[in-house]
């Protein structure tokens, strides 16, 4: 009797360790995946300043051609080697010549040469935003492997149907969430390849007794 009561409580302590697991896990999963929406939302933001600089800026060298104005735009062509100063894009203002009071007000001398096509494709600025998406590229790709790494080890841990049939459902929730998040922030091309490799995926668990 004795061993009895000595082998349920090994059991009861092998529940308990594998819902600590799970929610360790389930923690890892938000965290990671809160990070990739981040670097995501960022990247994103990235592209529209960048867009929304080229427009102005070709929108004032059009004026500027058009109204014979040619030494403002060899003033504003020192912009161009500026751009990469990224924190500082939002606090150009808006409006025609504000390309020059910019250009006044941060103390920025002429840039003599040079014709008005100078002033795009912006090179310093598209290679900066550039460099930067492709590190954030390769940021997502390491947490992509790192819930990758999880669900293995989600996969090996033991089943649970054998100590209770019904403690396997912290890892059957586990499983499922882990799926939801990688769809809705690596996208469904990336969720069916995570989960192709046997991991995350409800079909790959034991079913319920």
């Amino acid at each position: 009797m004795s061993g009895s009561i000595a082998s349920y409580d090994q059991l009861v302590r092998q529940v308990e360790a594998l819902k600590k697991e799970n929610t360790h896990l389930r923690r890892e999963l938000e965290d990671n995946s809160s990070h990739l929406s981040k670097l995501e939302n960022e990247t994103s933001d990235m592209k529209e300043v960048l867009k929304h600089l080229q427009g102005k800026l070709e929108q004032e060298a059009r004026v500027m051609v058009s109204s014979g104005q040619t030494e403002v735009l060899d003033q504003l062509k020192g912009f161009i080697p500026l751009l990469s100063l990224f924190p500082l894009l939002a606090r150009f203002p808006a409006g025609p010549g504000a390309g020059l009071a910019s250009a006044q007000h941060w103390g920025w001398g002429p840039w003599s040469g040079g014709s008005v096509t100078a002033l795009y494709p912006l090179p310093f600025s598209r290679c900066f935003l550039l460099s930067e998406i492709e590190k954030e590229e390769k940021e997502k790709l390491w947490y992509y492997m790192q819930l990758q790494s999880l669900s293995t080890r989600l996969d090996e841990l033991p089943h649970v149907e054998t100590v209770s049939p019904w403690s396997q459902g912290p890892a059957r929730d586990l499983s499922h969430q882990g799926s939801l998040l990688c769809q809705a922030h690596l996208g469904a091309g990336r969720s069916q390849g995570l989960m192709g490799c046997g991991g995350l995926s409800p079909s790959s668990e034991s079913p319920a007794p």
